[in-house]
């Protein structure tokens, strides 16, 4: 057993100095946690509160993200969910518009409305594009869709968890015994399947923001891969903007679901299997992966804020760069960054390194 602090012990002596009594288990617990979903949903359960705050997390970086570009902040507002009430939409774009206020740096919907500019010898002068990338623009929409799929996964999780699923099942008020099938995963098998596309989606568009903002074509100017000089003799997080797009192809070939996979066994007694462990612990992987991506995606954009001017952003923004910068250095000069990325990718998995940056969702 692991105390917090990476200390390993044997569990009596962790539960001597916790203060923890251990549990005495009674009739017909044991076998149900064995003979029951107790692993998947386990799993699951981890996986829920983990793909929640990386969603959480991924809308701050996509604040960050908008405002190195400028964005339209129109794209933000609410009244757009209104029209399009999916719950997880919806309150993407409230965070988004709330958290944007405070914003210098976002192209406000008056000024993305000039007059187009006359033009001459048949030459359109240039002018700002009336409208962003999808990266930017549909943020709410797409990662709305993926808080859904988020929050139902979680639904099936907080059923399961409170659920009987061994078996017999014993009823002593009536003295019955009933044989069935409630260990039958497939609730988790399917939600965990659905969770982990979402989480590979959301790793895509986290690796897609890492490309157009590490690109000086489409960037509002920055620095090639955010490399403030020498450019040509220092590369920047060309690396590691390689390196997020290796993990998102490694999750894509994660992709197939688990829970399609059954195979007859045990004497083909069990000639339907849900394959719910697979699925969630795969899920697991990806969260892992996920956090990764996103901790690449925090030190790209935060130096690139850092280059820009970060007292023009927005309040949340100048927030998450002191947060970051409170595990990672700027990066001068070319240097290895496996650790950066660790270090980061850690902090952003542990609930309570994050939870002054939960605060800025929901104060």
């Amino acid at each position: 057993m692991s105390l917090k602090g990476g200390e390993w012990m044997e569990s009596a002596l962790a539960h001597q100095q916790l203060g923890w009594q251990p549990l005495l288990l009674q009739g017909k617990d044991a076998i149900s946690l064995v003979n029951g979903t107790s692993t998947t949903v386990g799993i699951a359960a981890l996986n829920a509160t983990g793909a929640q705050r990386a969603i959480k997390l991924t809308t701050l970086l996509v604040l960050l993200y908008a405002e190195l570009l400028e964005g339209h902040r129109e794209a933000f507002h609410p009244a757009i969910g209104e029209l399009r009430p999916h719950p997880g939409q919806r309150k993407l774009h409230q965070w988004l518009w709330s958290l944007s206020e405070s914003s210098q740096l976002l192209t406000a919907w008056e000024a993305a409305s000039v007059p187009l500019p006359e033009m001459e010898n048949g030459i359109e002068p240039h002018r700002p594009l009336p409208q962003d990338a999808y990266t930017l623009r549909c943020s709410p929409q797409a990662l709305g869709a993926v808080w859904d799929v988020v929050e139902q996964h979680a639904q099936t999780v907080r059923i399961e968890l409170n659920a009987v699923t061994d078996n017999p099942l014993l009823f002593p008020d009536n003295d019955t015994v009933l044989h069935g099938g409630n260990f039958f995963g497939q609730h988790l098998a399917f939600a965990s399947d659905h969770l982990n596309n979402a989480l590979i989606q959301m790793a895509l568009y986290s690796e897609r923001r890492i490309a157009r903002v590490t690109d000086p074509l489409r960037n509002k100017g920055l620095p090639a891969f955010m490399q403030p000089c020498d450019t040509g003799l220092h590369s920047g997080f060309m690396g590691a903007q390689v390196t997020a797009t290796a993990l998102v192809a490694e999750l894509r070939s994660q992709a197939i679901p688990a829970s399609i996979q059954s195979i007859p066994t045990n004497a083909d007694n069990q000639d339907i299997v849900p394959l719910g462990t697979i699925a969630a612990r795969r899920a697991s992987t990806s969260i892992e992966y996920l956090y990764q991506i996103l901790a690449i995606e925090a030190l790209v954009l935060v130096q690139g804020a850092e280059l820009k001017g970060a007292n023009l952003l927005s309040e949340a923004s100048q927030a998450l760069c002191a947060w970051v910068r409170t595990h990672a250095p700027t990066l001068e000069q070319d240097r290895p960054l496996a650790e950066d990325i660790a270090r980061v990718s850690h902090a952003l998995s542990d609930p309570e390194e994050v939870a002054s940056l939960m605060v800025l969702l929901d104060p």
